[in-house]
């Protein structure tokens, strides 16, 4: 194959592929962002110059769980990543695999209930066309069993709406 019918290949793969649009912030991540700078700013003299605003995206799923996690906490709930990635071992030179369950979901959370009542609270993060391993759909059904609450949080929009049917 000549130098010339190789970069003709490679141009009609590019040009076959669909491209991504770009991103847009939706107005709900938006609103938290202006919510959450003015609450961490409130009753405090700093000047405008040396504020920082924290910039949410819901587009992957790194961003909707930080996303997630700040707004619970600003709710005044508890809440943290569950990570269950496992560790490099330097004493040994080996990677270990880690202790945590399959199939944990991404956040766990503690809150109250707008009646006074705690909440349990467990958050699978899907973006896109990822959908639950049978592993998260066990720990799920454990999970209600037990009496908590678990839902999939597929962008910030959905998660306010589940979210707040939820603490009702």
């Amino acid at each position: 194959m000549t130098q010339s019918e190789i970069q003709r290949l490679i141009d009609s793969e590019q040009s076959t592929k669909k491209k991504k649009a770009p991103y847009k912030k939706p107005e709900s991540v938006k609103q938290f962002e202006q919510y959450e700078f003015e609450q961490r700013y409130k009753g405090r003299n700093i000047p405008e110059a040396v504020k920082v605003r924290n910039q949410y995206r819901d587009d992957t799923s790194n961003n909707l769980t930080k996303l997630i996690i700040d707004y619970i906490k600003f709710k005044g709930g508890f809440s943290t990543r569950i990570t269950s990635t496992g560790t490099y071992r330097n004493d040994i030179k080996k990677f270990v695999k880690s202790t945590q369950r399959k199939g944990m979901a991404d956040i766990i959370a503690i809150l109250k209930k707008e009646n006074g009542e705690p909440l349990s609270l467990s958050i699978e993060v899907k973006i896109g066309k990822d959908v639950q391993s049978e592993h998260q759909k066990k720990i799920e059904s454990e999970i209600n069993e037990a009496g908590g609450k678990y839902m999939i949080a597929k962008n910030f929009d959905q998660f306010l709406f589940d979210f707040n049917r939820i603490i009702k």
